[in-house]
């Protein structure tokens, strides 16, 4: 069975913030904000 998740996370990176609101469902692996969170310090590493 397949929950939706729907809560905000907050993530700060260096010094910006990311607000990150998911919009589906989990069925296991990682999830969307993982993901994202990932991308935005790889970003941050890429720029210094």
């Amino acid at each position: 069975m397949s929950a939706t998740v729907n809560q905000s996370h907050t993530y700060k990176v260096g010094n910006i913030n990311f607000i990150v609101t998911p919009v589906y469902k989990t069925d296991g692996g990682e999830q969307m904000h993982e993901l994202l969170l990932k991308l935005m310090k790889a970003e941050i590493d890429f720029k210094n």
